[in-house]
């Protein structure tokens, strides 16, 4: 079994890899939707960057929960079964 402070630091590192995909949900996707839907700010100069933005944050975001959850199978131990 793996000491309390290995879970600990395992358990922090798949905590950050959410927080900041949820963070950059909210940034790199919600941001740009709301911008569209409320018209703040200017309009876009480029707007392929309105599409494809979200789309490249939204990957990133699936990515990185994945590899918090990736992170937290470190925890599973096969003789505990």
């Amino acid at each position: 079994m793996p000491s309390p402070a290995r879970i600990e630091r395992i358990k922090l590192i798949a905590n950050f890899c959410n927080t900041i995909a949820a963070a950059l949900l909210t940034v790199g996707v919600f941001t740009p939707i709301a911008l569209q839907v409320y018209g703040f700010g200017d309009p876009p100069r480029h707007s392929d960057l309105l599409v494809a933005v979200p789309v490249v944050c939204l990957c990133a975001c699936v990515a990185l929960h994945l590899l918090g959850q990736w992170a937290l199978e470190a925890l599973d131990d096969p003789d505990d079964q």
